[in-house]
């Protein structure tokens, strides 16, 4: 994950470190998996294709078949920093048609923190039996970083 090249930005660009954690290969989906129309996972934010991948792993490593989660009080919390963070479920309502309220949460830094911190209230007010919380960042430009 940690690379010395140019792939995103110039190498030193704005000061920034030679080396830097990147994703490689964010712009692969696999597409029939997730049973969408690759033009559709095409013109996705890769923020929220990497949350689907990363969510079903997560369910699955829990020990919970996703199936089973249909229809149940499962609400969904995500951080997300960006211009297009409210954006991140509401694009694709379809992929997240099984869950009930799926809320995405833009403070920066923070958006993370405090995704857990509305699905901790949740839970604790009784609005929902389980919750997913999940956080994403994808750094494009160095700018970002600056």
């Amino acid at each position: 994950m940690i690379t010395a090249d140019d792939c995103r930005w110039p190498q030193g660009q704005y000061g920034l470190p030679t080396r830097n954690g990147k994703l490689k290969e964010v712009d692969r989906f696999d597409v029939a998996f997730f049973n969408l129309h690759s033009k559709q996972a095409h013109n996705m934010d890769p923020q929220l294709r990497l949350l689907l991948e990363v969510t079903y792993e997560s369910i699955c490593n829990a020990g919970i078949n996703p199936i089973k989660l249909k229809g149940t009080k499962t609400d969904v919390f995500i951080g997300a920093n960006g211009s297009d963070a409210q954006n991140v479920f509401s694009s694709d309502p379809q992929t997240f048609e099984d869950y009930r309220p799926s809320y995405t949460v833009d403070t920066a830094c923070s958006s993370s923190l405090l995704a857990l911190d509305c699905a901790l209230n949740a839970l604790r007010n009784d609005s929902c039996h389980a919750a997913i919380v999940g956080g994403v960042n994808l750094c494009f430009r160095s700018q970002t970083s600056v």
